[in-house]
């Protein structure tokens, strides 16, 4: 069986070689329009071959400017050819809006994530997400296509919580995607189980269907490895003698979290 600690998220493990450093300069830059193009890979990412207008999604976050960030070479090393390339993004995607409706990329994003959690949550995550049709609710994203040292990491997310403070009418309910990996349960003992073993059987096995809480929160997660290339480093890892698959992990949460 599975134990917790099977579980991680995409820090470590999402590494190729931790010996192998790219050694450029990076900065925090407010979104502009010439960043279209790196901000739809960026969301490619989160919605692996989904029915999603990431355009449209990519066009919303522009238009917000200068909430929001997006991460690339400094300016000072950029030219012709790397010139608004996106390796991070940070935002939020209006979802909902009580008087102002759903706007049709999220459609496509409520719809995608609806698909997801009826074949891979329980009825108590439905019940959360359903709060996203009718509150204020946002997508935050905070995608990434290089693992980024603190001191850019930290102020990044200190700007963008300032502006999140400076919100005349702040988000009620956040959901979050996001990568990580699990590693693969050991095969099952071909012994027969006792009646006081088999429910905690079953339990393992809807374990990516599970419903955690954690205060103001729900998720569940959902597997992506077949939907990755092989030849990606977000495809299955070999750590240590374990073979961790890559997944999204998929939070609804009140803003206060």
């Amino acid at each position: 069986m599975c134990s917790d600690d099977n579980i991680s998220d995409s820090g470590e493990l999402i590494k190729d070689d931790d010996s192998r450093y790219l050694d450029f300069d990076i900065e925090a830059f407010p979104m502009e329009a010439d960043d279209r193009d790196g901000i739809v890979n960026m969301l490619t990412q989160i919605f692996l071959k989904a029915d999603v207008d990431l355009v449209s999604v990519a066009d919303a976050l522009i238009a917000q400017s200068p909430f929001g960030i997006v991460i690339g070479p400094a300016e000072d090393q950029s030219d012709e050819d790397n010139e608004n390339v996106v390796y991070g993004l940070l935002s939020m995607a209006r979802l909902h809006n009580p008087k102002g409706g759903t706007p049709a990329y999220a459609q496509g994003i409520m719809h995608f994530l609806e698909e997801k959690s009826r074949k891979f949550a329980l009825k108590d995550f439905w019940s959360a997400f359903s709060m996203t049709k009718t509150s204020r609710s946002g997508l935050f994203l905070n995608e990434r296509m290089l693992n980024f040292p603190s001191q850019i990491v930290t102020p990044s997310f200190k700007s963008f919580k300032d502006d999140l403070s400076k919100l005349k009418k702040p988000y009620e309910t956040v959901v979050y995607v996001h990568k990580l990996r699990i590693a693969d349960c050991d095969a099952a003992p071909s012994t027969i189980k006792t009646k006081e073993e088999e429910p905690a059987r079953k339990k393992k096995k809807m374990g990516k269907a599970e419903k955690i809480k954690e205060g103001e929160a729900q998720y569940f997660d959902y597997p992506v490895h077949s939907e990755v290339d092989s030849g990606s480093k977000f495809h299955i890892l070999v750590k240590n003698g374990k073979s961790y698959k890559p997944y999204r992990r998929v939070v609804v949460m009140d803003s206060k979290r």
